[in-house]
């Protein structure tokens, strides 16, 4: 392993390297049609995120439609086969979809990097790469979602004996505050897990040509030596985010007088990436622009793969 530690690691020139990179790559020259192509690859790497993929399902009024007593057990059992079915359906879609967005994020940055808007070249080339991460954000949820249910329970134990009694009691706040601590930890450990897959893990596998765990370990090990260049960009993108946020809300204000075009455009699936395509494109070059300051180890654009 090669020193990962004392690099004189810029965020603000991170930033104005993504920016010129953006604007090369979408308005140097102007393609509609590229713009087009390249939010497909955009809109796969982010498949499931964004204002593209929000539902609202009809909720049921408060006053159920069938009286309390007196369901019958024929109908009440179709209601549970049914939310069942339901439940299974958007779980395996919601798996499906993160399968696809696991290989759209090499196929974005693949035709980022290479200057390319190809489709079916680049999900095939990654398609171990994105394997590979697709399985590890299964076991990283997993064992994330295992982590707060035994907070959960843990929680509830310590409070058990005074929602039985009525009475609050210092395991009762102990349980409490365990329960909020854990649930503390665990957002804050899942927006740093979701931020650094996507901004360094993604871009290590895509330049070492390895899987998701060999690359977590590597990140890991560049983090732990670089801890407070990489708080600063976790800081820079949340800023990046809200000053994001604050354009396409101007942007969606600034288009309700033409009928709403704006919120139309956002809630379509495809059309949001390519609205936002600007954003993504950022944000990626961004990343992949921090993480190159570290050696050409860590530079996606350098040619060939450091040897081990």
């Amino acid at each position: 392993m090669k020193n990962t530690g004392n690099y004189n690691i810029s965020c603000t020139k991170a930033v104005f390297s993504g920016w010129d990179r953006m604007e090369k790559t979408l308005f140097h020259p102007f393609d509609l049609g590229k713009w087009f192509l390249l939010g497909f690859s955009a809109w796969l790497a982010n498949l499931g995120q964004g204002f593209g993929t929000h539902f609202n399902f009809p909720s049921m009024p408060r006053e159920s439609v069938f009286p309390a007593e007196g369901i019958p057990t024929a109908l009440l059992v179709l209601i549970c086969c049914i939310t069942v079915g339901v439940a299974a359906v958007c779980l395996v879609l919601a798996i499906v979809m993160l399968w696809i967005r696991s290989r759209g994020d090499f196929m974005f940055l693949d035709n980022l990097v290479h200057g390319k808007t190809m489709i079916l070249k680049p999900w095939g080339k990654h398609s171990r790469q994105g394997d590979s991460l697709f399985v590890f954000r299964i076991a990283s949820w997993i064992l994330f979602i295992g982590f707060l249910l035994i907070a959960l329970v843990s929680s509830l134990l310590l409070c058990w004996h005074s929602i039985r009694t009525g009475k609050t009691d210092s395991f009762c706040i102990a349980g409490i505050i365990f329960g909020i601590s854990c649930l503390f930890i665990f957002i804050l450990t899942v927006v740093f897990y979701e931020l650094s897959l996507k901004s360094f893990i993604v871009p290590i596998m895509f330049k070492r040509q390895t899987g998701a765990y060999d690359a977590s370990i590597e990140f890991l090990t560049l983090f732990s030596g670089n801890t407070a260049a990489f708080i600063r960009y976790y800081l820079m993108y949340m800023l990046l985010s809200v000053c994001a946020s604050i354009a396409v809300i101007i942007f969606v204000f600034s288009t309700c007088c033409l009928c709403c075009i704006g919120l139309v455009i956002l809630w379509l699936p495809y059309l949001w990436a390519v609205a936002m395509l600007p954003i993504l494109t950022f944000f990626r070059f961004y990343s992949i622009e921090f993480l190159a300051q570290f050696g050409d180890d860590y530079n996606v654009y350098a040619v060939g793969s450091p040897k081990e």
